[in-house]
């Protein structure tokens, strides 16, 4: 992630209104995002200037992983030994197929696409092993199967934090491959001359090419625009937790990350449910391989001097969350990564996947 100036300390309404407004983003004019969240039209697009350039809010162009040859997607829970931790940070964040990287008080939570069904050669020891710490969950999924309905899909969790109308889009799935596309395969997708371009184009607002909230679809040479109407990827926002400043006097301090095994007969869209109408959260994650589950969350802090402190409400919310989730899930562990800390040495960049293609 790149070096960006520090931001306010407190988010504005103008601000909760564009970042709701962005994190729901489809395909649609920027007018009509312009008109939804009832700002002039330049208050909105400096609103929209000043979240990318402070790095809350960045600009991904997401595949359909079979597209591009890794059908399968791993996610990884690990604590690793402390003395390994950069050890193991390093070597998954040098594997192409590593997307997303978190760490934040030497929990890590890694999401890699690959090839085939067994787990990546990054990921280390097996985990009767364990020679570099623990494997707190492990989860691969064939995403050509509807097996991650949420894919970091924050825009439920902030209308619910912020209190803001909606959401517009949300939840939204990893994508698939359309039927169309599936008879040629990955390679006809690989093959198409702008799918690299596409994935690539984020790096550009790092590069300094081009100011980054001025990145978006409607600006795509016409074959990329092509390749997102046709459903091979889409244009996705996601935001930087740990830049985010607080909004009337909270902030989402940590992620927390419940997994588990599915109750016989238990269907994900009922874990899903649950947690909506049960325990009143917004899931940005929701996986499984129909026999273990994945589920992310967001929780929210006061800040000021209580802030570090033991946190009732906190402690309230996770005991309704394992309420919500009992009668569909068993064995039930709980990560938390605290924002503050939160690290991001790799941050959803899908165009790394096509260097095992080169």
């Amino acid at each position: 992630m790149p070096n960006l100036v520090e931001g306010p300390a407190a988010l504005g309404e103008t601000d909760v209104r564009v970042i709701g407004q962005m994190l729901g983003a489809g395909l649609e004019r920027d007018q009509e995002r312009v008109t939804a969240s009832g700002l002039a039209r330049s208050t909105f697009q400096e609103g929209k200037r000043r979240a990318y350039a402070l790095g809350w809010l960045h600009d991904r162009y997401l595949p359909a992983p079979e597209a591009v040859g890794t059908p399968f997607v791993t996610f990884a829970l690990l604590r690793p030994y402390v003395d390994r931790l950069n050890e193991v940070l390093g070597r998954l964040s040098d594997d192409p197929g590593t997307v997303l990287l978190w760490e934040s008080e030497s929990s890590v939570l890694a999401v890699l696409f690959h090839r085939g069904p067994s787990g990546p050669r990054a990921l280390g020891p097996s985990e009767g092993e364990r020679s570099e710490g623990t494997r707190e969950f492990f989860l691969t999924v064939d995403a050509r199967e509807p097996s991650v309905p949420v894919y970091f899909d924050l825009e439920g969790a902030w209308c619910r934090w912020t209190g803001t109308p909606g959401p517009l889009r949300y939840p939204r799935p990893l994508p698939a491959l359309p039927p169309r596309w599936r008879s040629g395969g990955s390679e006809r997708v690989l093959r198409h001359p702008a799918i690299s371009n596409l994935l690539s184009r984020p790096a550009l607002a790092t590069s300094g090419a081009r100011q980054p909230h001025l990145l978006g679809p409607r600006t795509l040479p016409r074959s990329q625009r092509k390749l997102l109407f046709s459903g091979l990827a889409e244009w996705r926002v996601f935001t930087d937790l740990a830049r985010l400043p607080p909004y009337h006097g909270a902030r989402l301090s940590h992620v927390v990350l419940l997994h588990g095994t599915l109750r016989e007969g238990a269907r994900l869209i009922e874990v899903f449910q649950g947690v909506v109408q049960g325990a009143g959260a917004r899931p940005f994650l929701l996986a499984s391989d129909r026999s273990k589950v994945l589920l992310g969350v967001l929780g929210s802090r006061p800040v000021g001097p209580s802030e570090g402190r033991a946190d009732p409400e906190g402690t309230t919310a996770t005991e309704a969350l394992l309420r919500a989730l009992g009668s569909s899930v068993s064995d039930i562990g709980i990560v938390r990564l605290p924002t503050s800390g939160l690290r991001s040495p790799v941050f959803h960049r899908y165009d790394r996947l096509l260097r095992g293609t080169e």
